[in-house]
């Protein structure tokens, strides 16, 4: 019992991380309609910006490397949202938006998997020329420090660190959530994800909206990027490891819903994490996809699979 809580803590900030990044991730998928096979390649730029940001913020400013993190995360998200906005204006408005759908008869699907297998492929040896092989991590007093809750009888520690990333991570996509929910930015969105070509008759620019959600999609991920190296390493590749179970966690969601994303991410890593007490390490995506797949055949929609055209 004992150890079935001790690792269930960890697996439920572990999930939430995972839930902010498929909320992320589904702003693409949701809105655009675009398989992004780079979006792994914008969690580890994420890592990447926090690690090196925090060692030069460190290097003349005397405070906790997790304090410096946390700056770092808040400047990730505007730099990103601008490198997206830029990513979309110079490739994949090229291959997405109301004149691909127009003039493509499969929307421009093939197109997109090329051109973002393409990011994908070039980020992960920029990492490897600029960074190396060797991982590296911000490294911090809290990372290492936790609370000690419960009795003689049954302890359970919590890593400090651990649970300000989860109620970061969850601040943010609830803050998403009502931004997508309550603003006339956020409708017109919703607009231009359900439908695209009945909102160019009522004067929304699809097109920009989509480059939005695409910088909004890389300023989120990048965010939770930064508060995942406090504690979990980062390498050139280490994004790739992600990409095929955030997309589960979406499709297990409910394509196309937001907060469904969240939830389906946590549920894939909460899975993930306490699988480690029945299979082997190696085993872990194994039983993840079982458990996925099984879910699936017995609600093919999706959790939020009834709001699966809304966001």
């Amino acid at each position: 019992m004992e150890a079935f809580l001790q690792q269930l803590v960890p697996a439920i900030a572990m999930g939430c991380v995972y839930g902010a990044l498929c909320a992320a991730l589904s702003l693409v998928f949701g809105i655009m309609r675009v398989v992004n096979f780079a979006q792994g390649e914008f969690i580890t730029a994420g890592m990447y910006f926090g690690v090196m940001l925090v060692l030069f913020l460190a290097s003349f400013l005397q405070f906790n490397s997790f304090a410096l993190a946390l700056v770092a995360a808040i400047l990730a998200f505007p730099v990103f949202f601008c490198f997206g906005v830029f990513l979309h204006k110079m490739l994949l408005s090229h291959v997405s938006g109301m004149k691909v759908i127009e003039t493509t008869r499969d929307g421009g699907h093939q197109a997109q998997l090329i051109v973002t297998l393409g990011i994908s492929l070039l980020l992960q040896n920029v990492f490897l020329m600029m960074f190396g092989s060797r991982p590296q991590s911000i490294t911090s007093d809290i990372s290492s420090q936790a609370w000690a809750l419960g009795t003689n009888d049954l302890m359970i520690f919590v890593n400090k660190g651990r649970v300000i990333v989860t109620i970061i991570v969850v601040a943010v996509v609830f803050l998403m959530y009502q931004f997508l929910r309550k603003t006339d930015l956020g409708a017109r969105m919703r607009g231009a994800a359900d439908k695209p070509t009945a909102a160019t008759y009522v004067g929304i620019d699809v097109d920009r909206h989509y480059g939005i959600a695409f910088g909004l999609s890389c300023g989120i991920t990048a965010l939770v990027g930064v508060l995942m190296a406090t504690f979990y390493p980062v390498g050139p590749f280490v994004g790739f490891e992600f990409i095929i179970v955030l997309y589960a966690g979406v499709v297990l969601g409910g394509m196309g819903s937001f907060i469904g994303a969240f939830w389906g991410g946590l549920t894939i890593g909460v899975i993930q994490q306490m699988a480690s007490l029945i299979v082997p390490l190696q085993l872990q995506n194994v039983l993840v996809f079982l458990i996925f797949l099984t879910l699936l055949v017995l609600r093919p929609q999706g959790f939020f699979g009834n709001n699966a055209a809304r966001l």
